[in-house]
């Protein structure tokens, strides 16, 4: 999958999360770790950074003891600027954190997530003071009680679009024609007057996307793993989120789903959604790509 900075996204809600209290022995654990790494690193410069407030909002992260140790190994192999070679660890690590990470990368010092693993991976073009105090700023910001909320919900998982070849609207409405009158034309022709009423608002929009996402390893896994996330969402009836460059709409249902892999590298995905007019549809710019399905027609 690609990185945080494609042109566009699907965002897979995440469960909702309880409040959570963290694991005293877990917070510890991590306390312990970090504080020992912090005092092996001489040229850390870390502000308003409090080690047992980031424990605890970590701890809240790891889903397991597993989680738990491999994520602590990394962060202290960062900031005393070591190698982390272990994919595996690796990848307990990015996966373990990816919403925070995914949405945190600039804050911490770089572009996408592929850039911070190839550099944590290396142990060169990081900063470890940035990095953990970049961490440490989005996990103050995702504990707390009304960003769980507002972000995780909307923001979950993010399915990067690569490249958008069309994207288009269609608005729709029920109607139903009624005869309002007879009518004498100039010609002396007799006419039937007849006029559409609407009959139920316009409270969605069909969103119209195909795009290709790029599989840089060439990992078919992952390209059915996201073709099976966008089935599951369908057949469930889970909303999404939708960003088309800056603009992002909420709650979209999607209707259809075609996705076609191309190559080992390249996987092809055209999407019909439904999108709330008001909610999720507010912010889109006029006049661009709309069809409209009409009005008034006159019988003879």
């Amino acid at each position: 999958m690609s990185d945080s900075t494609s042109v566009a996204a699907i965002y897979l809600p995440l469960k909702s999360k309880k409040m959570k209290i963290s694991n005293p022995l877990w917070v510890s654990k991590i306390n312990r770790s970090i504080t020992t790494a912090i005092s092996k690193n001489y040229n850390l410069n870390l502000a308003n950074f409090n080690t047992s407030v980031f424990a605890a909002n970590l701890a809240l992260q790891c889903r397991s003891n597993l989680d738990l140790q491999y994520i602590t190994i990394v962060l202290s192999s960062i900031i005393q600027g070591s190698q982390v070679t272990n994919q595996a660890v690796l990848d307990i690590f990015f996966n373990g954190l990816a919403p925070i990470l995914n949405m945190y990368c600039l804050q911490m010092g770089f572009n996408n997530i592929n850039q911070m693993r190839q550099a944590v991976q290396t142990a060169q073009n990081i900063d470890a003071s940035l990095f953990i105090q970049g961490l440490s700023n989005a996990l103050n910001s995702f504990n707390s009680p009304t960003k769980v909320d507002v972000i995780y919900k909307k923001y979950g998982e993010a399915l990067d679009i690569d490249v958008v070849k069309s994207c288009h609207f269609t608005f729709s409405t029920a109607q139903a024609s009624h005869t309002v009158s007879n009518a004498v034309t100039s010609a002396g022709l007799n006419v039937l007057n007849r006029q559409n009423f609407v009959i139920s608002p316009l409270d969605s929009v069909q969103m119209h996307l195909t795009g290709n996402i790029k599989n840089e390893n060439g990992d078919l896994v992952k390209s059915n793993y996201i073709i099976q996330k966008l089935s599951y969402c369908m057949s469930n009836g889970i909303l999404v989120a939708v960003r088309i460059g800056k603009d992002v709409y909420e709650k979209c249902l999607i209707e259809f789903a075609q996705p076609k892999i191309i190559n080992a590298y390249n996987l092809q995905i055209g999407l019909v959604m439904s999108v709330p007019y008001y909610k999720g549809f507010s912010n889109l710019q006029s006049g661009v790509g709309v069809n409209v399905l009409n009005s008034n027609s006159l019988t003879i």
